[in-house]
């Protein structure tokens, strides 16, 4: 069990800190033991690769979730499940030592499925030198979805800044990343040329927005509108909503949203609804917001856009489960009885009760998984 443990797959946050005035950067190779074996860890540009001792096969994956010298945490899995269906996971912890080339107080908190798992010591160690530094990028595009510290509901998608979790929940769905974006787009100031592609700087974009780098956000969505991405424009009228453009003006927000209406863009079909419907930017109308309504409800786009909303937000998720729990309750079997008329007086005459098998709200059954939901992190 122990050795199984050795190798594990993960993301990255705080890699790099600052030390005595040098850079304390990640090395390239370490070397991870967990009694009663060791597993090589190979830097390969966004993660390490782990071997075990002696072996050529990759054992497992590391991605570094933070490094620094007051804290490193790893997150690991294994390239195959230990159990036949899951693999072995572990969060690594622990603090750099005085000498710089070994972790102290390291501390495995692992699992396998759902019903196994435990903490225990493990050994870190690298040569410290400069050969043996990694070259990692800024990497935060490729960190983890994790908890908001603000509010831990909210799941903050990779390289987004706590103010991400203030935006409203329509904001926070449309400025979800849709491709991948490598860690050098993600980071590429204003205006770079580098970038020829309505995508890349919609993305771009995006992730600056979510990173609460406004201007730079600002920058890269007016690129991606010189490129024609009807997505651009809407990011653009929610923007002046936001005020990310100089002071809120809703009913700029509103015409841009209209004139855009010609692209059939999902999101901005979502979002005009919303001002005919709330009176935002423009008076409330109840037939154009029917009209919008009808085209998500009947368009597959449109409809599978407005159900991201908020699937960011475990408690609003919570209370969507518990609604359709409610709604749709589990059953068991029972017996409805009834009467077709008075009882006779005739000694020996059939009764006039009947019973016929049914189902019934199982009660017991639904509080249990009613508690399961509330009990979900």
């Amino acid at each position: 069990m122990l050795l199984l443990l050795t190798g594990l797959c993960v993301g990255v946050g705080t890699l790099v800190a600052q030390q005595g005035g040098s850079e304390l950067a990640p090395p390239a190779k370490m070397r991870l033991c967990i009694d009663p074996g060791c597993t090589n860890l190979t830097w390969v540009g966004d993660h390490y690769e782990g071997r075990l001792d002696g072996q050529t096969a990759i054992y497992a994956l590391y991605w570094l979730k933070e490094w620094t010298a007051d804290r490193v945490e790893v997150y690991g899995k294994t390239t195959a499940a230990q159990d036949g269906v899951f693999p072995a996971e572990g969060t690594f912890t622990g603090k750099i030592a005085a000498s710089g080339n070994s972790i102290t107080d390291g501390l495995d908190v692992w699992r396998i499925g759902y019903s196994r798992g435990g903490r225990m010591g493990f050994t870190l160690t690298w040569a410290n030198n400069p050969s043996n530094t990694a070259e990692v990028p800024d990497l935060a595009v490729l960190q983890p979805a994790h908890p908001s510290k603000n509010h831990p509901d909210i799941t903050l998608p990779p390289g987004a800044a706590e103010v991400f979790a203030e935006y409203p929940e329509d904001v926070r769905a449309l400025l979800q990343p849709d491709s991948p974006l490598s860690p050098k787009d993600a980071k590429r100031p204003c205006n770079d040329l580098a970038v020829a592609n309505a995508n890349t700087a919609l993305e771009i974009s995006k992730f600056a927005y979510r990173a609460g780098e406004i201007r730079r956000g600002n920058c890269w969505n007016l690129t991606a509108r010189g490129y024609l991405s009807p997505r651009a424009v809407v990011i653009y009228a929610i923007g002046w909503q936001m005020g990310w453009w100089g002071p809120k003006d809703d009913a700029k927000a509103f015409g841009i949203l209209k004139m855009n209406l010609g692209s059939r863009d999902p999101w901005d079909i979502w979002f005009l609804q919303n001002c005919y419907i709330d009176g935002i930017g423009t008076p409330k109308d109840a037939h154009q917001a029917a009209i919008l309504a009808s085209y998500i409800i009947t368009h597959d786009d449109a409809y599978n856009v407005s159900q991201t909303i908020g699937t960011d937000d475990a408690g609003r998720m919570r209370q969507k489960a518990r609604w359709d729990l409610i709604m749709y309750p589990p059953t068991k079997d029972g017996v409805n009885c009834y009467t077709t008329g008075p009882p006779s007086a005739v000694p020996g005459a059939p009764s006039n009760k009947h019973c016929e098998p049914t189902s019934v709200i199982d009660d017991d059954e639904l509080q249990r998984r009613l508690k399961a939901i509330d009990e979900q992190k």
